[in-house]
């Protein structure tokens, strides 16, 4: 290493220990192992959210009235996919407002 090589590093080095924070090779390391525990931490515990409790009342919101599951049906005039909140008696199509009965 020639002496341009090592004042570079010891400016590096001068300027990491000003912010408090001295890096060393080993950091880089053990960083990724570290990163994988605390996936494996974060995957055994409880979620944050009840992500089931909030679909249900997105649902609920969204159709009006209580929802105990949906399904999608295709409209046979324009082709687009809509969702049915179920117990539903008929869907309308979000594009051309096309009647979609469940019996069919």
């Amino acid at each position: 290493m020639d002496n341009k090589q090592g004042q570079v590093l010891e400016n590096i080095t001068v300027a990491i220990d000003v912010f408090g924070c001295m890096f060393t090779s080993s950091f880089f390391k053990e960083r990724p192992a570290m990163l994988l525990e605390r996936l494996i931490e974060k995957a055994n515990q409880e979620p944050e959210y009840d992500w089931d409790a909030y679909y249900q009342w997105f649902f609920t919101e969204q159709a009006g009235h209580e929802v105990s599951g949906y399904t999608f049906w295709e409209c046979k005039k324009c082709l687009t996919i809509n969702v049915l909140y179920l117990p539903a008696r008929y869907g309308k199509c979000r594009c051309c407002s096309l009647i979609y009965l469940t019996s069919s």
